[in-house]
């Protein structure tokens, strides 16, 4: 069946869903020595917050330069509102959501939605084009441009534009959007490497059910923490349960698709077989 799917974004979104796991077992898990130097954080809120916001936007945006636009604006006003609130109850909950400055907070929509807002530009000029080369070439351009931006602005002045990875400024986030973009055009070139051709698989899965996997691994870490407590664990220890932990979430994600895949196919059998008089 023709797809117009991408392979790259496909391996790059699955590779993501392994990764996720990984820092989800980190973070309940490991002890406070060993999360001292990670970069910890749930995007769940964000991602519920961001469906809302990007709702009202595609009703107003209609072509890719819009989506850049506003993902510009966004970053581009993220430290200026950083911390604000009107001091209103409430009201004072959504703004922290949309760019709060602290910990309560991980990831604030301003600036971290532009990410998602050039993701939606990029998708925009691939459908248009239906390029694949074209698309990963436009990538590494703008991937190099923002990333020699990005890092230009924080040599300037690093606590205004990164301050920390959570509630970063414009460089910072044009930075990571660049390193990002780089790091898809260099997965493509990779693709037809032999570590990938056997990987695939495991990937495109992970990209077809990046929803239900996130679920069914914050099931299983939440259980494995009535075994062995939170944040109990050494980096030895966390390392070793990492694999554990990802294995479990893709055995029990699969014999659950499966039963739901052979309970369909009964239901549809006892559908079409002849009733009995």
């Amino acid at each position: 069946m023709p797809t117009n799917r991408l392979v790259s974004i496909d391996i790059a979104r699955g590779m993501s869903v392994i990764i996720m796991i990984c820092v989800h077992t980190l973070w309940m898990y490991a002890d406070k020595d060993t999360q001292s130097s990670s970069l910890l954080g749930d995007i769940l809120q964000m991602a519920g917050f961001s469906l809302i916001i990007l709702s009202a936007i595609t009703q107003f945006v209609r072509n890719e330069w819009g989506y850049l636009i506003v993902a510009l604006a966004i970053a581009g006003s993220a430290k200026p509102l950083s911390g604000w609130t009107p001091g209103i109850d409430g009201l004072d909950y959504l703004a922290k959501v949309l760019w709060g400055n602290t910990y309560q907070i991980y990831f604030p929509l301003f600036p971290w939605l532009s990410c998602i807002l050039v993701g939606m530009f990029i998708g925009k000029r691939f459908v248009h084009s239906q390029n694949s080369v074209a698309l990963h070439s436009d990538c590494l351009k703008m991937g190099i441009s923002l990333t020699l931006l990005g890092g230009g602005l924080m040599a300037w002045d690093f606590n205004y534009h990164f301050g920390n990875f959570f509630h970063t400024g414009f460089g910072g986030i044009a930075y990571l959007i660049g390193v990002n973009l780089i790091a898809l055009w260099c997965l493509n070139k990779l693709l037809k490497s032999v570590i990938f051709e056997r990987l695939h698989g495991l990937f495109s899965y992970c990209s077809q059910h990046v929803t239900s996997l996130y679920v069914t691994q914050w099931v299983l870490i939440c259980w494995g923490m009535a075994i062995v407590g939170y944040q109990t664990m050494n980096s030895l220890q966390t390392i070793m349960l990492m694999p554990l932990t990802i294995s479990l979430t893709l055995l029990c994600h699969y014999g659950y698709v499966t039963a739901r895949t052979n309970l369909s196919l009964y239901k549809h059998a006892l559908k079409r077989a002849p009733q009995v008089e």
